[in-house]
């Protein structure tokens, strides 16, 4: 191996381009063991069912974990069933507490990624949309309130006026 890169070095090619890629094939070229296809399947079955022993025992693990956090605030919930006002509060700072909230489902990000302009697309459906007699009735009130709203503040800028000039102020 080492007699090979040695003489890929000191070969002259043309450029040094074709030397730096001979260099780097040669240092990546690596002796390997042929296993029958027999033995190659073999241990990458051994190695999945390694793999999946791992998974399913961390797994449990974290079950057994939450259950028993679960337990635990179940029992705290219920010793605080009383309508002491005390006790009402502590209940709902334990329900607020992440330990004994119940168990949510992870989302999948492509599919949600994938199902969002849909969901947009109901949103935008759901919207009623006013129609042009809808609007046509809402600008009318906008018109007498206005109307109504100028004639009290009218008749109380005269009334105020009015009040000033028999007080003498003006």
């Amino acid at each position: 191996m080492a007699d090979f890169i040695d003489d890929v070095i000191n070969d002259k090619p043309d450029n040094e381009k074709t030397r730096k890629k001979k260099v780097r094939k040669a240092r990546t070229i690596k002796t390997k063991v042929k296993l029958s296809r027999e033995e190659k399947l073999r241990s990458k079955f051994e190695k999945l069912k390694a793999k999946e022993s791992y998974i399913k025992s961390k797994k449990e693990e974290k079950i057994i974990r939450k259950h028993q956090n679960q337990k635990k605030g179940q029992e705290l919930l219920n010793s605080l069933k009383d309508d002491n006002p005390e006790s009402k509060k502590l209940r709902e700072k334990l329900i607020k507490d992440e330990k004994f909230k119940t168990e949510k489902k992870k989302r999948n990000a492509s599919l949600y990624f994938r199902e969002w302009p849909i969901k947009m697309v109901k949103e935008v459906q759901k919207i009623r949309w006013a129609s042009r007699r809808d609007v046509a009735i809402k600008f009318f009130w906008v018109i007498v309130f206005i109307l109504i709203f100028g004639a009290i503040f009218y008749f109380a800028d005269w009334g105020i006026s009015t009040l000033f000039l028999y007080i003498k102020i003006i």
